[in-house]
């Protein structure tokens, strides 16, 4: 299966690297997991995982110039 963060693959790629960053608990940007991951888009790899079943939750935050961004955390429970 190729959209399994185990087996390589393009869809595959973004899951298995921004999992282990998701995996430390903590709250993430996706800017942050772009830079960290070394993928272009980190949502979209966020969506997948949680089509596989994973817990991630996202929260709005504001920036000090006004922009809003959303901070992305796999939660304790991990898959759902």
């Amino acid at each position: 299966m190729k959209d399994n963060p185990q087996q390589p693959g393009k869809k595959a790629r973004g899951m298995r690297s921004v999992l282990p960053i998701l995996s430390d608990g903590k709250p993430h940007s996706s800017r942050e997991l772009v830079i960290k991951a070394k993928v272009s888009d980190a949502r979209k790899a966020i969506s997948q995982l949680r089509r596989k079943g994973w817990y991630i939750t996202d929260e709005w935050q504001q920036g000090k110039d006004k922009t809003r961004y959303k901070l992305y955390k796999l939660e304790k429970e991990g898959k759902q």
